[in-house]
């Protein structure tokens, strides 16, 4: 399923309300949701998808209004993720997006920003292995990520090590 075109065309269309969704676009959550949550059903093992349409149920669960529904969703949004990276360990979009999910959910309610820390190191430690394995933009979204993850728990010193990666790459 995942190898045809208008599945693929579809695919594309639904990652495409989701990036909407990210750059502001509220209404995009829901119907990137519904998109995703279709194809889902037509190819539950399409690792890029599992990882989107979990994506598109934490920014579902953002825009809940009631404590327990907001919960519940970010913890399947996780699960789908963690699903995701399970299928295709080495995806690097796929990291990328269970790490920044990890990292904007609250630490004190989800305890995943350590996730988000060891997706990013992955993805360093594959790129040092397999140069050019990030495209230089994502490593720079890697280490911008590696580093508010570090201070987000307060582990100030390791946060100021990234940055200081980070300025050697301008």
């Amino acid at each position: 399923m995942a190898g045809d075109n208008a599945f693929k065309a579809r695919l594309d269309a639904g990652i495409k309300r989701h990036s909407k969704d990210t750059q502001g676009d509220r209404q995009a959550a829901a119907d990137a949701y519904a998109q995703l949550s279709e194809l889902r059903k037509a190819d539950p093992n399409d690792a890029l998808l599992e990882a989107y349409y979990g994506s598109s149920l934490a920014l579902m669960a953002r825009d809940e209004t009631r404590i327990l529904d907001k919960a519940d969703k970010a913890n399947l949004a996780l699960a789908s993720l963690d699903r995701a990276v399970t299928m295709a360990p080495g995806n690097v979009v796929i990291r990328l997006i269970r790490a920044n999910v990890c990292l904007r959910l609250p630490e004190d309610f989800f305890g995943r920003t350590q996730t988000a820390i060891n997706d990013f190191n992955e993805l360093l430690t594959r790129n040092q292995k397999k140069p050019g394995f990030l495209t230089p933009v994502q490593h720079k979204e890697v280490l911008q990520g590696l580093a508010k993850a570090y201070e987000s728990i307060g582990k100030l010193s390791q946060a100021k090590a990234v940055r200081q990666q980070l300025a050697q790459l301008r």
